[in-house]
Parts: C-alpha cells; structure tokens; sequence
C-alpha cells in the first residue's frame, strides 16, 4: 500500500496545504500525518505521497518527526 506508516507526503488541501508530513498510523478510511503540519486524521486524497518514508512511531513527539522530514 502506497500509504503506509512513516511515508513522507506533501499536504495538497486545507490550510497546511504545501507542507510536508508524515503518515503515523492508517485507518480505514483516513490517515493520521503529523510534520509540519498539526497532527489529525486526514483524507488520504488531501496528500501526495513522496519516495521518502522515515522510521517513525505513532506515539513520536512532533518535533521528532519534523527532524527526519526531508529538506525540499
């Protein structure tokens, strides 16, 4: 599944659109992002997905995961 734990995305919609994210956990129907971006539940169809994906935990503090982010 492109979409998958740790995967590194830009935001495409809403007010964070532009920043980048990652993907900490999946669920049915949407997926939980956290980066530079606040930390929700989103749309999946509200991302693009990057070839980076991080070594990350669901339970990561914020400031850890926007560490491993890629520069673009």
């Amino acid at each position: 599944m492109i979409y998958e734990q740790g995967r590194v995305c830009m935001k495409l919609a809403g007010r964070d659109a532009g920043q980048l994210c990652a993907i900490l956990d999946v669920d049915n129907t949407t997926v939980l992002i956290d980066g530079r971006t606040r930390r929700r539940y989103v749309n999946p169809d509200h991302l693009a997905p990057l070839n980076a994906v991080i070594d990350v935990d669901k339970d990561a503090a914020a400031d850890d995961i926007e560490n491993h982010l890629p520069d673009l």
